[in-house]
């Protein structure tokens, strides 16, 4: 998966599998976060929101709809 680099204070790049549903968030701290069975649209809209920090913690990391692999 390539990784996209977003403006973000929390998140440094973003990628995305749309085979596999898969999303891959890196922070600045270094940390990889991967999920599975997310939907293409979650990953757009957190690519284009004003403050995908915001969009990270309130519909992905919040509500935890998507499945954290460890």
């Amino acid at each position: 998966m390539e990784r996209i680099q977003i403006k973000s204070r929390l998140i440094t790049a973003v990628a995305y599998d749309l085979s596999s549903a898969r999303l891959e968030i890196e922070f600045h701290d270094g940390k990889v976060e991967p999920y599975t069975d997310v939907p293409e649209e979650v990953y757009r809209n957190l690519i284009s929101a004003d403050s995908p920090g915001s969009y990270y913690r309130h519909h992905i990391r919040e509500s935890r709809p998507y499945v954290r692999i460890k």
